[in-house]
């Protein structure tokens, strides 16, 4: 069998080949980075940018050390030979923080209870997130990922988690900022206000999504972003228990009512992004072999599921009066048939619990695998991840978007 060729496109700027072979062992599929020059554009790899930026530190620091080698020649006292260590070694550290800036760099992170997050980011801070994919922002007066704008009479708010939230998108490409683009009707003004965080997963945000409407109220419609659907049943009416909305949580007020200390660690960290990134390197290693977010074992118990999510859907929809959009994105498989999306046994119960609710239930798993047979795109994973693992990328949230836009215009959202 003659070698087959097949592209994968993970948005402008990233692509791979595909190599299928047919061995004694079986189909053999190899992936590897295509040429820049296949992909139609010149490819900038930020680890290459990275790596430059930390050999020219290296470089910089072994001068500085030759240096104090120079001003202390000639004693041979062990305190001045332990002190040329110190300081070169303070100075590698601060030269790697330094290029920190450029490539990981969160602000404090605020946790805090009643209100329509778990936490929010230090208002006014840049973000700065290139360990997956790339992404620059500016946190905004509410501690949210938007432009500090006003928002339009007639908005529509965005609940999810990291996906939605999108720091490792460039500013504009997310799904909620390609919704704003299409329904606002003033630059000066938005129509899409996002309040995604990291881990709010969709039994959290049922948790939440009180807190969340009275938090930033008057919205003609709720997005809700997940990327799992099947939960454990317990674990579901948890979260159910849901929280009222403090006005003293915002995030004004609990900047007023930091301690000293507390000031002072956000502005450490802030100051020093090396740590930060260390921090989750370990992290990571620590807990690679734990679940992500809550159980998403249904015990096999499809009617203990039913009953469960059908409450969570009953309350949240009890609690808003507009439109509710439930957008679900399911993880994808690539293999030697081409790329899949997985198929849970809880989707046409899911599904029919929001018709029963009366929420707009979109499943961008068909659209996902049309987009692959059609463009060769794969919605998760950027030029510095693997395909398909991991976030959505810019051509997954422009699947997302036209979902969306899609389905708000069709019931007269907008």
């Amino acid at each position: 069998m003659e070698a087959e060729e097949l592209v994968f496109s993970l948005g402008e700027n990233s692509s791979y080949t595909a190599e299928g072979r047919l061995c004694p062992e079986g189909y053999v599929l190899t992936l590897s980075r295509r040429h820049a020059a296949a992909a139609g554009g010149f490819h900038v790899n930020i680890k290459w940018i990275i790596a430059v930026i930390a050999a020219i530190a290296a470089v910089t620091g072994l001068i500085l050390l030759v240096r104090i080698v120079r001003i202390t020649r000639g004693s041979g006292s062990l305190f001045r030979q332990l002190f040329q260590w110190a300081a070169a070694a303070c100075i590698a550290v601060l030269l790697c923080n330094l290029t920190s800036f450029a490539y990981e760099r969160l602000p404090g992170w605020i946790e805090r209870e009643n209100g329509a997050t778990r936490a929010i980011w230090d208002p006014g801070t840049l973000i700065v997130h290139g360990i997956e994919g790339r992404g620059i922002y500016r946190v905004d007066s509410g501690g949210y990922l938007n432009d500090d704008k006003p928002l339009e009479d007639n908005f529509v708010l965005v609940l999810g988690a990291s996906h939605t939230e999108g720091k490792e998108i460039a500013k504009g490409k997310r799904f909620s900022d390609l919704m704003d683009a299409a329904l606002r009707q003033s630059e000066d003004k938005l129509a899409v206000y996002n309040i995604s965080k990291d881990s709010n997963y969709l039994p959290v945000i049922v948790n939440n999504f009180k807190a969340a409407v009275n938090e930033v109220p008057g919205a003609d419609a709720v997005v809700i972003e997940t990327g799992d659907i099947e939960y454990d049943p317990e674990a579901l009416r948890k979260f159910n228990d849901q929280w009222d909305y403090d006005p003293e949580q915002n995030a004004a007020q609990l900047m007023s009512r930091l301690s000293d200390r507390k000031k002072l660690a956000i502005r450490v960290k802030e100051a020093f992004p090396l740590a930060g990134i260390l921090n989750t390197q370990f992290g990571t290693w620590a807990s690679a072999s734990l679940p992500e977010g809550p159980d998403s074992d249904t015990d096999g118990d499809i009617d203990a599921y039913r009953d469960a999510m059908d409450e969570s859907l009953k309350l949240i929809r009890s609690e808003f009066a507009g439109d509710i959009f439930i957008v679900y994105h399911p993880a994808v498989v690539i293999d030697n048939t081409g790329m899949s999306a997985v198929k849970k046994e809880t989707e046409p119960v899911f599904e029919e619990l929001c018709l029963k609710n009366s929420i707009h239930y979109i499943n961008t798993g068909s659209l996902f695998e049309e987009a692959y047979r059609t463009e060769h795109i794969i919605p998760y994973g950027f030029s510095n991840t693997s395909p398909g693992k991991g976030h959505l990328n810019e051509a997954g949230h422009s699947i997302m978007a036209a979902a969306v836009i899609d389905a708000l215009k069709r019931e007269g959202v907008r």
